[in-house]
């Protein structure tokens, strides 16, 4: 999907995810029979809540409430879903020894911190600060994603590989 929800991920968690990847379709259905849409695509969806007022971000935070309680109900675990594609896209790296990702994820660090050094020296110029600022919060998504892709996402995480992979454990693999 080419949509970039990266910046939706901090206001409508489930919402954000599910219409990133499998679910995409039901998601965008179910948010646009809430809200009362004719339009029940991705893209339609996702430029509503994009130009969404703060007032109906209230009723959207409601609905991806809704669209948790509806997934967990139906057995479906978005957080897994999304964590077996990045397992998969590791599984891939690995298999075809593909050096992409790593230059990408060097890139996107030298321009993050490219960009805070220039901030810190020199300041917001005038005129476009407010693309600056929608950008920069975008690099430091797209920065966060990478080293989460590749040093993991918490601490506990880690301390379970640990766990898992202990002599008499039936796996010593980590997960």
């Amino acid at each position: 999907m080419s949509t970039d929800l990266s910046w939706l991920k901090s206001v409508l968690p489930t919402i954000a995810t599910a219409l990133g990847g499998p679910l995409a379709g039901v998601a965008a259905g179910f948010v646009a029979d809430k809200l009362g849409l004719s339009d029940k695509t991705v893209e339609g969806v996702t430029s509503l809540i994009a130009g969404a007022p703060p007032e109906q971000l209230v009723k959207l935070k409601e609905i991806d409430t809704e669209f948790k309680k509806f997934t967990l109900n139906l057995g479906i675990r978005l957080e897994e879903l999304e964590n077996a594609d990045r397992d998969s896209a590791r599984k891939r790296e690995m298999a075809v020894k593909d050096n992409m990702p790593a230059i990408l994820a060097t890139v996107i660090t030298i321009g993050f911190f490219g960009t805070v050094a220039y901030l810190m020296r020199f300041g917001f110029p005038e005129g476009n600060k407010d693309v600056l600022i929608y950008m920069l919060g975008s690099l430091n998504t797209a920065w966060l994603a990478a080293m989460a892709y590749y040093f993991g996402t918490t601490k506990s995480s880690k301390e379970k590989d640990k766990l898992i992979a202990r002599p008499g454990n039936s796996s010593t693999q980590p997960l």
